[in-house]
């Protein structure tokens, strides 16, 4: 480890009690990944209408995938689709739990409405 850029990595490794040490199994990768998304996930809301009202508030109760360890924090990550009046903006949202949100988004002109947005659930410590 005397010359720069020499790497040392050190995994698969668990420290236990007593004197034997159980047999090692790999844990199961959708196991994993739902523990994952009790932290963090990425999930698409949405709505398309037919007809939309200028300053009408338009949404639904969207459930999140896996129930989240706490109430998340939501963020925009991207809006996916913005027309028919609706606002290319994050949309609004009420009654967060741990396990859905109610968002909406309100209309600035009448039409055929549809929105799709992108969000981050974080749920981080």
């Amino acid at each position: 480890m005397g010359t720069v850029g020499n790497v040392f990595e050190l995994f698969d490794v668990g420290l236990y009690e007593g004197t034997t040490a159980p047999a090692f199994q790999l844990p199961d990768f959708a196991s994993e990944i739902g523990i994952c998304k009790r932290y963090w996930q990425k999930i698409t809301v949405g709505l398309q209408n037919g007809s939309v009202v200028s300053g009408g508030a338009y949404g639904g109760l969207f459930n999140f995938p896996v129930a989240m360890r706490a109430v998340p924090t939501i963020a925009l990550i991207a809006n996916s689709i913005a027309g028919g009046g609706f606002p290319a903006t994050a949309p609004a949202q009420a009654i967060t739990t741990n396990y859905s949100t109610l968002a909406y988004k309100s209309a600035t002109a009448s039409g055929n409405g549809i929105w799709a947005d992108d969000l981050s659930l974080n749920a981080r410590l």
